[in-house]
């Protein structure tokens, strides 16, 4: 069946609004802190310099060689560290359009208003806790997952343009920090299976994790694990990173190696110790909250986490059968496996990474109690919001079933 392309669309109030909320936030933010460095904000300027001297990139400063061209290039155009500050203030509101189109296409309007308003008001990126004016990877990083979050499910339902432009974003999100390898094999694997008609979009999905584990691995470009020390963290019982917040006592394993096969063998040789350890870790990331922090900084950022994951809930409880809403799942626990693994960062920036999918998928799960019941059904990708009354007809393929569906609606761009 012939596809008929949608007509272009039209400017949308519930984009403008969190738009100009995150504007007004960036502001205050800007004039309360400026600019502010963190000890890892030395890595990438160190970098940036050795790239402008016409010298290569230490070990350590190659997994985030993108995010260290960008730094190097703005300094080159004259614009210094404020410049580089303005971009990640661009990259909020970046964040912000990317989140409420993916989750508009999962579920409409009320969906796309409210996760993007969630990203708008999050603590970590308003004068609260501010992470955007920190010369560090992690706001341009979060950006780059919504962004290429809400590529995927265009992906789904497009054509070549929109596979071009997924590619080119992920291209670029592997370049800001070793964990975009994730991301991008999460996506095109997620993608592999929703456009193929099993049991080849089930073998085709493996391709994508192949190719982003082979690639960091036969050029170093995600770097060592010689900072990170696994084994170290794991028989020192680190939960949060140079803090005793939570920290276990672990059984001691000497002359294990540094590195991750050393704490393979210790997970192995101590799994029930390991996997207490991981999960302090996880639930000291996710509940956003740490010990050094004041009982009013806990109550709100805890409070912001505990209605993410509470929407969350919800969302993949009532639309299990649908594939969107664990494509953002999936990388919230891809990303808090990763915490598992190291520990929980002593400042909580970490949990910024996460905001996007979250955000999404509680902006579903709040708002679900105003869609169709029918909506949680189907394996059809590209929008729980087709089915809603009022809006454009069109016709498409249901991706990954072989067949046509029937004329639906689109209420979402």
């Amino acid at each position: 069946m012939a596809r008929m392309l949608p007509r272009r669309p039209h400017a949308d109030p519930t984009l403008l609004v969190p738009l100009l909320l995150g504007i007004v936030v960036l502001v205050d933010l800007a004039v309360a802190r400026g600019v502010l460095l963190s000890p890892d904000s030395t890595r990438y300027l160190q970098g940036a310099q050795a790239l402008i001297d016409g010298r290569g990139l230490s070990r350590e400063q190659l997994p985030y060689a993108g995010y260290i061209g960008l730094v190097a290039g703005l300094q080159r155009l004259g614009l210094g560290i404020d410049g580089i500050i303005a971009f990640q203030y661009a990259c909020v509101l970046v964040a912000i359009a990317a989140v409420w189109s993916a989750a508009g296409r999962i579920a409409g309007r009320r969906a796309a208003l409210l996760a993007a308003l969630l990203v708008a008001l999050s603590p970590d990126l308003t004068r609260f806790i501010g992470w955007p004016t920190f010369l560090l990877t992690d706001v341009p990083y979060m950006s780059s997952v919504a962004v290429v979050m809400a590529l995927t499910l265009r992906a789904a339902a497009g054509g070549r343009a929109d596979l071009g432009w997924l590619l080119v974003a992920s291209s670029g999100v592997v370049l800001l920090r070793p964990t975009g390898w994730l991301l991008v094999a999460t996506c095109w694997s997620w993608l592999a299976y929703v456009r193929r008609p099993a049991p080849i979009g089930r073998l085709s999905a493996a391709v994508p994790w192949l190719v982003c584990l082979a690639i960091p691995i036969a050029t170093g470009i995600a770097g060592g694990d010689t900072f990170a020390r696994p084994v170290d963290q794991l028989q020192q019982g680190t939960v949060v990173f140079d803090s005793t917040m939570w920290r276990p006592t672990m059984p001691k394993e000497p002359g294990l190696g540094a590195g991750y096969g050393g704490a393979l063998q210790y997970a192995l040789r101590h799994p029930i110790a390991t996997a207490d350890l991981m999960a302090r870790r996880i639930a000291a990331e996710a509940l956003h909250v740490r010990t050094v922090n004041s009982a009013a900084h806990n109550l709100v950022a805890g409070g912001y986490s505990v209605v993410l994951l509470l929407g969350a809930a919800i969302a993949l409880v009532k639309f299990w059968r649908r594939p969107e809403p664990w494509l953002a799942a999936v990388l919230v626990a891809l990303h808090l496996l990763v915490v598992g693994i190291h520990w929980a960062d002593y400042d909580g920036r970490f949990f910024v990474q996460i905001v996007p999918a979250l955000a999404v998928l509680a902006g579903v799960g709040w708002t679900s109690w105003s869609l169709p019941s029918r909506l949680s059904r189907g394996p059809s990708p590209g929008g729980l919001d087709r089915a809603l009354p009022g809006h454009q007809r069109r016709e498409r393929p249901d991706v990954g079933r072989g067949r046509a569906l029937a004329p639906v609606e689109n209420d979402h761009p």
